[in-house]
């Protein structure tokens, strides 16, 4: 709910912010239920132990029919361990992407692979086994993910909500909706791996 003077008022497009805001929680959400889906379709974790078994999970588990069409899913953590790998000439394999330079793609054999870091806080390293999520893979080949009407705003100043009154206490209320579900489509397009470190 939204004071309608500070509408009226504010130097700042205050509907912007909150459109924007409802966006951003939008996609989180979204995400977070992606990642669940990831959970449930493939409860059994794949220790890829290090480099050659990233290699082993682009190259023989997803093999040619998701390679070209895969990426590295990790967490904060997973991008510090890949920004530490070196080959044998001790140059970093983890580089920015040329044709982006904001995009992250690690070097592995003869493949490049774009690499999405999503925060700790949003997809958590076991600390307790000191595994680190990678999860490899084409994702819009492994999870269907069903969305209608995308994000629905609506606005009203005569509303009443609980013990709220929009129009006695000159307020505008805001409610958002969004309508989404996620399913597994293809368990052959995904590796949903770990790392162990600091053991």
């Amino acid at each position: 709910m939204i004071v309608n003077e500070l509408l009226e008022d504010s130097d700042e497009n205050i509907v912007n912010d909150i459109v924007e805001w409802a966006g951003n929680e939008m996609r989180i959400t979204g995400n977070k239920a992606v990642l669940d889906a990831i959970d449930d379709g493939w409860e059994t974790k794949k220790d890829l132990k290090n480099l050659d078994g990233i290699k082993k999970a682009l190259n023989v588990t997803l093999g040619q029919a998701f390679k070209g069409t895969s990426r590295i899913l990790t967490n904060d953590d997973g991008l510090q361990w890949l920004d530490t790998l070196k080959d044998e000439n001790g140059r970093y394999m983890l580089n920015p992407d040329p044709s982006d330079p904001d995009k992250l793609r690690l070097g592995v054999g003869a493949t490049t692979v774009p690499i999405t870091v999503i925060p700790n806080a949003d997809l958590p390293t076991d600390t307790e086994n000191g595994r680190i999520p990678f999860i490899i893979g084409d994702l819009y080949e492994a999870i269907w993910y069903f969305e209608r009407k995308g994000l629905t705003l609506k606005a009203s100043d005569v509303a009443v909500v609980g013990n709220s009154n929009a129009f006695r206490q000159d307020l505008t209320f805001v409610r958002g909706i969004t309508r989404f579900d996620t399913e597994v489509r293809d368990t052959a397009a995904l590796v949903n791996g770990y790392i162990t470190v600091g053991q």
